[in-house]
């Protein structure tokens, strides 16, 4: 580009996405004009000055037709205008499912939907910063970015080198020169992948996009994936759509490292892939790799978790360890799963195929479930396998589990003690410490212990929530509600227990004397129904209406109705554990049901 920058004349970029702005805003100079062309002539929207509030995807998005989907988007956007003021929470409440929308969208189904919606789509979806909205939006009041709709037809040599571009529209421009802005387009043209597809080792993916692959192995002219190829980003389009940005490339690229990494290992003579921290597992690299995956995001207090285990139980349903992990989900933090079915498939595949560390956590698992002893089990269980990182996040009560119930700060401290060697320093295990020093008010040794784990994992969790803590109990109520209000809205959008964060800032800004404030979070994030739901309901949006009661800080009606609403009859009057009981006490103490309150002590 440094001859482009440094001359004087006029540029073409063809294509108006973020690339094009980005070359815009390089070449952007007075005396320069720079021109910019596509067939759609729509530049990307910007992202909002602030953080966007936080919307469940919509319903009915489940084996639905284009026409369909279509309609629950566009309500979907209205709703989040009317919600939230603002179309992005909307559309970014489709984001962890939009993979499996164009997967089952048919052939047909998909070019519609690129011809219609595809430039609206991509425009909305990948956005400029407010910086660069603001930018171009200055160079093209000033004239020297112009956009134009249309495509190029025709291109000749004028004086002196520079060229005249036609456009469809019958317009002529003369500029120095041309810049391809459009990114990869359908089809993979490189000599490499010319190459692979001449010999049939790779085919085009779905629509000519990109290369037909499976969990981004390559497929070959029969439809098998044969040899040990892969990739990511672009060249996975026809198979997932959404696949050019960071995010998604950065969760592919570490699903492709969890899968290549026991293939090298076997070829050096390791007999069995390992979890994250080196335990053997009783499975075959691909279902090892997804459980990994799910292990990742529960130890980070992650969203997908689930869906990881069960995608590694799909692949091997002889995983006793994926169908106890799921089992322990859906017992301990209100997962959908069939707890039964998962415990029995658990228990079946730890009978025919698991080690003795594996056949010990499905017992642990087992005992949980039915009440017998599993507090004293799981402990058992950690100290005989002191690296097991599940067994250990399911131990410790912070925010993820329910932990052993009568286990006190002490023990748990030595719990963390005994397993300190299996970790080394490790981001998650530095996390537990960070929260329960914090639980002994030892304050500050907890704030740098999670700014330790933090600046090893910044998506992590249990750090996060200790850090919330620091700052409530020291006071530092202004510093926390900024920092912690950063965090939600950038690497903690897909916290599972996005809520309970969001009340950590409702705590903040109660303490600040905030009502608007308060009633304002209560609404966009912690509203049952609309924004939460189950449990979580109970303990963050009930607790914190309780707490704006007792502190004459919410005026008008008290919406504590929609909370017990959210919540089913038996985990109110019957939880699984103290805490959720306690929170039961003060929701159904606030709606006055007095008869609800003694069945729940009975």
């Amino acid at each position: 580009l440094d001859p482009v920058r440094d001359s004087p004349e006029d540029v073409l970029l063809v294509g108006t996405g973020l690339t094009a702005v980005d070359l815009a805003l390089t070449l952007d100079r007075p005396g320069r004009t720079v021109h910019a062309l596509s067939r759609s002539g729509l530049l990307p929207q910007p992202h909002a000055l602030g953080p966007a509030g936080v919307m469940p995807a919509p319903d009915g998005l489940d084996d639905t037709s284009l026409g369909r989907l279509r309609r629950a988007v566009y309500r979907q956007v209205s709703r989040s205008v009317r919600t939230h003021g603002d179309w992005r929470p909307g559309l970014d409440s489709l984001r962890p499912h939009t993979a499996r929308l164009w997967r089952s969208l048919t052939p047909e189904e998909r070019e519609e939907f690129l011809a219609r919606e595809g430039a609206l789509w991509n425009t909305h979806r990948h956005r400029m910063a407010p910086a660069t909205a603001e930018h171009v939006s200055r160079a093209r009041t000033a004239r020297r970015l112009h956009v134009h709709t249309g495509t190029v037809v025709r291109v000749t040599e004028a004086e002196q080198g520079s060229l005249a571009v036609e456009l469809s529209g019958g317009a002529t421009l003369p500029v120095g020169w041309v810049v391809d802005c459009t990114g990869p387009g359908r089809r993979l043209d490189a000599p490499l992948w010319q190459d692979l597809f001449a010999s049939g080792t790779a085919v085009p993916g779905p629509l000519a996009m990109g290369a037909a692959t499976r969990d981004g192995q390559l497929l070959d002219a029969d439809g098998r994936a044969r040899l040990p190829l892969f990739t990511l980003g672009a060249p996975r389009r026809g198979e997932l759509w959404e696949t050019t940005a960071i995010p998604e490339i950065r969760v592919q690229a570490a699903e492709l490292a969890h899968r290549l990494l026991p293939l090298s290992e076997r070829r050096r003579g390791s007999r069995r892939p390992v979890d994250g921290h080196g335990l053997p597992l009783s499975t075959h690299a691909e279902a090892a790799a997804s459980y990994r995956s799910g292990l990742d995001r529960v130890l980070k207090v992650r969203s997908g978790a689930e869906d990881a285990f069960a995608r590694a139980v799909a692949l091997d349903p002889g995983f006793a360890l994926g169908h106890a992990a799921l089992a322990l989900l859906g017992h301990e933090c209100a997962a959908a799963v069939d707890v039964p079915r998962a415990l029995a498939d658990a228990q079946r595949s730890a009978r025919e195929r698991a080690d003795e560390r594996e056949r010990s956590f499905v017992d642990v698992v087992t005992r949980r479930v039915t009440g017998d002893d599993g507090d004293e089990a799981l402990v058992r269980h950690l100290r005989e396998h002191r690296g097991d990182a599940l067994a250990l996040a399911a131990a410790v009560p912070t925010i993820a589990f329910s932990g052993v119930s009568d286990l006190q700060d002490d023990d748990a401290l030595r719990l963390l003690d005994l397993t300190s060697p299996a970790y080394d320093g490790h981001w998650f295990h530095t996390s537990l410490l960070a929260f329960l020093r914090q639980e002994q008010g030892r304050l500050h040794e907890a704030g740098e212990l999670a700014h330790r784990a933090l600046a090893a994992e910044p998506a992590s969790g249990h750090a996060v929530h200790a850090l919330a803590h620091v700052h409530y109990e020291s006071g530092a109520h202004e510093a926390g509600r900024d920092w912690l209000d950063g965090w939600v809205s950038g690497r903690g959008r897909g916290a599972v227990h996005r809520a309970h964060f969001s009340w950590h800032i409702a705590l903040h800004e109660l303490a600040l004397d905030d009502p608007a404030a308060v009633r304002k979070r209560w609404f966009a994030q912690l509203a049952p129904g609309r924004v939460v739901s189950g449990v979580r309901a109970l303990v963050d949006s009930g607790s914190l209406l309780w707490r704006a009661r007792v502190s004459d800080s919410w005026q008008g009606d008290f919406p504590v109705a929609g909370v017990l609403e959210a919540v089913e009859r038996d985990v109110l009057e019957r939880p699984q554990t103290a805490f959720t009981a306690l929170h039961a006490a003060v929701a159904l103490t606030a709606a006055g049901d007095l008869a609800a309150l003694r069945r729940l002590r009975d």
